[in-house]
């Protein structure tokens, strides 16, 4: 079964915060997280949602523990992680997207 995992953090630099996410690939890759989709909202620039697909849940907690995780955040100018949850998919609506292993 997949997990999805989402972060939610508040960024001072939207687009610093995304060359250094994107760069942080194979950190990820290698805590089993695969990438769906990030969020940035509307009527708060700052605040992001980035949504993945966990492999193994342990790994995703790890990686949300991790002191490589905060290092890179602390440089790409995250102000505050605000939460990391951890869900399974228990209903698809038209037009939602469909996880399939």
């Amino acid at each position: 079964m997949a997990h999805i995992v989402t972060f939610k953090h508040i960024v001072d630099d939207f687009d610093g915060w995304k060359r250094a996410f994107d760069r942080q690939g194979d950190v990820r890759r290698r805590h089993g997280l695969h990438l769906l989709d990030v969020i940035q909202n509307v009527d708060n620039p700052s605040e992001i949602l980035v949504i993945m697909k966990a492999d193994n849940l342990d790994q995703a907690r790890e990686f949300w523990r991790s002191s490589e995780d905060r290092a890179t955040l602390d440089r790409t100018g995250v102000e505050e992680r605000r939460e990391m949850l951890i869900g399974r998919s228990v209903m698809s609506g038209e037009g939602a997207s469909v996880i399939r292993e």
